[in-house]
């Protein structure tokens, strides 16, 4: 028995050992396992890095090997001086399918191994991407007898690429000389620069107080996506201490990468960081492109406002045609702006109030004609004509261009709306400052300032008055319980914005079950485009669902009808109609999407039994886009409701259409039966029409082509601001020189004008302007980002703002007693493809 056992125990010893020795090997392959595979990430890191900063510098046709010099120069700052220097050969390719290319290689010594390099650009018979291969040889494997060597090689590789998102077709918001965001130290007075899309800024951004920057992720004309990123040129921007959730405040924000410095890059705080505030990727990373922040940072590149600037529009033939010639940056303009018989004094020549074609009174819109100015000073023009009361005119500037060169102002000119309340709107406009004109909302001077004097106002965004209560009356069918009902109503405008509510509202009792017709009352504004209504509050046996009912065209009427048409939205408290120069995007909305369709319970219609067809169609101020495809749905009774919705629409749509097609069941009235506000950009956020009278059409069809585009800007002038096109896709695209709302020339102008010295401002106590288009702003040279010497003044206190590309030479947004937020962003029509201009693709 003993030596039974001991040799059993004798057994346990040797095969303990042999499986020691497979455990430890099995742990020595799994730990240089992870060694090779940290190697080999570092590789990868160092490849992409290396390929997005030679991305930085692929032109857009190749001309010769810079970005192979440029991506063996980052990896030099990495592993330090070649132990065989960079060697190229090869050339450009002379068509694009030539394969012809550049081929670089380089030997460096990486953490005592050897790292050979190759580089291969143009790659893949693309001018426009490079490729950066690494490869770590001689690598001491410590258990490879396991495995059957004693060394290793692993490598990384990236193909990166530059997109040429063509000037100006970069960022949302470019400031040369930097941003300064001024709020005052609560939260609710606190402006934001609330930007859609992305920043570039060639110097530092900076706020005070509780101000705050976001760069959203949205999406292009053109469907492609700009994903919120945030560049900042020089080395060490702060990003701030404070928060990225809303408000946002004392933070750089962006949902895309936030990346500072040329010299030695850094990114802003990732959410796993741990540090705040966290402002890198705040969205979802699944769907995005490669992020540069996870590995080694490339270079910000050097970018300068004036490739922005495109084509100068006065130089436009289209233009020409539009005003009867080009007009001189120093010649007399036109004729002169006066009130001839108001102003008129004994035997005095009526004043001046700028020179340029004279405008005309119609309707209760004063006109100003598109052309030649010296300058406008549209204020101080109202005022002398006794029509300075907010709203009691409205200005007009009809489609076209205009020119500001400040001829015989003393004081700079351009246009301005000093001492005066007025509603100026505009579709299709484009305007053109030289010389030392301005854009301001006070005086017309070089350097407006915001003191208006004790006498005045500077308040010019005085938006819609409130309506009259809403008159109400008996309607046709049987879904509201009986009781008595509160109602209010609002006015809509063009740009979407809304009144507060109407001061006293009007109460209707049912003293049985039935329906309930809402109209406005009164006459309404001219700048309100159609009234919306609102169930305040019902008192009854029943139950009734209060908040919005809907809105319908001033002139017709809203059927409520169902005791759940209201959504608990309540009236707003402050008055968002407020529009100072509108111009709408260029590009055509694209066709809206099919609309839901669905069948109600049958307790508040006279529709009969059948089939029923329906489109859609989105409205901008310049018109329609097409209808939707057909949707379609079939009432299975008589005297059902049928609800009609339709989810988020593009920016720069201000209403949603609908229209019921033929054929329809007998008895029905075809055509349009009412539109709703657009829904707000989120599709969680649906709008419904309820459809539910069979005299609800009006016979009026959708059209079938598109209204919304420009009508005077050349192809020629879009194939020079959007290179990349043919003449036959310019010809059949939207124009940009409406969506290019304001243009001054830069330094070095390539159309031969100096450098604006004026500046854009739109301040005041209470400013409240929406402006829709493109700003392109170069200038006063050097400008610095502060109140009264900034490129750009804008005033965040009301709730308008700068909606379209903003290019500055520097920025200034200030706060006051009316805090909003000054929120800038392409309309629809902005033509630029989404940052980052260079991105990983393998």
């Amino acid at each position: 028995m003993f030596h039974r056992h001991n040799r059993q125990r004798g057994q346990v010893v040797v095969l303990f050992a042999v499986g020691s020795m497979a455990l430890v090997g099995m742990v020595g392959l799994v730990l240089m396992s992870g060694l090779l595979f940290w190697d080999q990430r570092q590789l990868q890191v160092l490849s992409d890095g290396s390929a997005l900063a030679a991305a930085e510098t692929i032109p857009r046709s190749c001309t010769d090997s810079t970005p192979i010099t440029t991506a063996d120069n980052f990896l030099t700052q990495q592993f330090g001086v070649a132990t065989s220097a960079l060697s190229v050969s090869g050339g450009c390719p002379a068509s694009a399918t030539d394969s012809t290319h550049y081929t670089g290689t380089a030997t460096y010594s990486c953490y005592n191994t050897t790292c050979s390099v190759t580089y291969v650009y143009p790659w893949n018979e693309k001018s426009y991407e490079i490729e950066v291969s690494i490869s770590r040889s001689g690598i001491p494997l410590q258990f490879g007898a396991f495995i059957g060597t004693s060394q290793a090689t692993v490598g990384g590789r990236a193909v990166a690429q530059h997109n040429f998102a063509a000037p100006p077709s970069t960022f949302a918001l470019f400031v040369q000389n930097g941003g300064l965001c001024q709020g005052s130290s609560t939260q609710s007075q606190n402006p934001k620069v609330d930007v859609r899309g992305s920043i570039y800024s060639d110097a530092a951004l900076s706020w005070s107080g509780n101000c705050g920057y976001y760069a959203h992720d949205t999406i292009a004309f053109d469907g492609t996506e700009d994903y919120g990123d945030v560049l900042v040129y020089p080395d060490g921007q702060s990003w701030g201490t404070g928060q990225c959730t809303t408000p946002v405040e004392q933070a750089i924000c962006a949902d895309g990468f936030e990346l500072s410095g040329h010299l030695s890059p850094t990114c802003g705080n990732a959410p796993w960081s741990g540090v705040s505030p966290t402002t890198e990727y705040l969205t979802d990373t699944t769907t995005k492109v490669a992020d540069p922040c996870q590995g080694v940072p490339p270079p910000v590149p050097n970018r300068n406002e004036t490739t922005y600037q495109g084509t100068e529009p006065n130089s436009d033939a289209a233009v020409d045609a539009s005003i009867g010639g080009a007009c001189s940056s120093t010649g007399k303009p036109d004729g002169l702006v006066s009130r001839s018989g108001v102003l008129q004094v004994g035997t005095k020549k009526a004043t001046t109030y700028g020179y340029g074609p004279t405008p005309s009174l119609s309707g209760g819109i004063e006109h100003f004609k598109p052309g030649c100015y010296g300058y406008l000073d549209i204020g101080t023009f109202l005022g002398a004509a006794g029509l300075s009361s907010p709203g009691s005119v409205v200005v007009k500037l009809d489609p076209g261009f205009y020119y500001f060169n400040g001829y015989t102002s003393s004081t700079g000119g351009g246009l301005c709306l000093t001492k005066t309340n007025a509603i100026v709107l505009g579709t299709d406009v484009t305007m053109e400052f030289v010389n030392g004109t301005s854009f301001s909302t006070t005086a017309c001077a070089s350097t407006p300032t915001s003191s208006c004097g004790s006498s005045i106002t500077c308040d010019f965004g005085q938006g819609i008055a409130a309506p009259s209560a809403p008159t109400a009356s008996t309607g046709t069918g049987t879904g509201l319980p009986a009781g008595t009902y509160t109602f209010d109503a609002t006015y809509l405008d063009s740009s979407g914005g809304e009144t507060t509510a109407s001061t006293t509202g009007t109460s209707w009792t049912l003293s049985s079950p039935g329906a309930i017709n809402l109209s406005s009352s009164g006459t309404a504004p001219l700048e309100a485009s159609s009234a919306a209504y609102y169930l305040v509050s019902y008192s009854g046996s029943g139950t009734v669902q209060t908040g919005y009912l809907g809105s319908a065209a001033i002139g017709t009427s809203l059927a409520f009808t169902s005791p759940t048409q209201g959504d608990y939205t309540q009236p707003p408290v402050s008055n968002t109609a407020v529009e100072w120069l509108a111009a709408p995007p260029t590009s055509p909305e694209s066709p809206p999407a099919q609309p839901t369709v669905t069948v109600g319970s049958g307790v508040s219609s006279n529709l009969p039994a059948g089939t029923y067809n329906f489109a859609i169609t989105y409205v901008d101020p310049e018109g329609q886009t097409p209808a939707s495809t057909t949707a379609s749905a079939t009432t299975t009774t008589s005297g059902q409701d049928i609800s009609i919705t339709t989810a988020a629409a593009p920016q720069g749509v201000t209403a949603v259409k609908f229209y019921l097609l033929s054929p329809a069941p007998t008895g029905v009235n075809t055509g349009y039966i009412g539109e709703i506000s657009a829904p707000d950009g989120t599709s969680s956020t649906p709008r419904t029409l309820t459809f539910t009278s069979a005299t609800h059409g009006n016979g009026a069809t959708p059209p079938t082509t598109n209204t919304t585009s420009s009508a005077w800007c050349s192809a020629t002038n879009f194939l020079s601001i959007v290179p990349g096109y043919t003449s036959t896709q310019a010809a059949t695209s939207a124009s940009v020189c409406a969506n290019r709302l304001i243009w001054a020339p830069p330094a070095n102008c390539t159309c031969g004008l100096s450098e604006i010295s004026g500046e854009f401002y739109v301040k005041g106590p209470g400013e409240n302007s929406a402006l829709l288009g493109n700003l392109y702003w170069p200038g006063p040279a050097n400008s610095t980002p502060t109140a009264n010497t900034a490129g750009c003044n804008y005033d965040a206190n009301g709730v308008g703002g700068l909606l379209g590309q903003v290019i500055c030479d520097s920025l200034f947004v200030q706060g006051g007693a009316q805090a909003g937020n000054a929120a800038i962003g392409y309309t629809t029509g902005a033509q630029y493809s989404s940052p980052p201009e260079i991105s990983l693709v393998e």
